[in-house]
């Protein structure tokens, strides 16, 4: 079975969720729920990270690619 993610691995992205903060898909995972990626990113100065689905990111390509 190939499975094809909407991210790659290394990939800037906006996380919806926190008001558009940039953080890097640092893992993939398939599971019954569907495709996640877990986002890592600094907030006050910490590493963090959480699992998100595709819905809840935006990818930073087309911004990038405008620049």
């Amino acid at each position: 079975m190939n499975v094809q993610f909407e991210y790659s691995l290394g990939e800037a992205v906006k996380i919806k969720a926190l008001e558009g903060m940039i953080g890097y898909i640092d893992s993939l995972e398939l599971d019954n729920n569907g495709k996640m990626y877990r986002v890592i990113y600094w907030f006050n100065g910490e590493r963090k990270s959480a699992w998100s689905y595709g819905h809840e990111l935006e990818s930073m390509k087309n911004r990038e690619a405008k620049k």
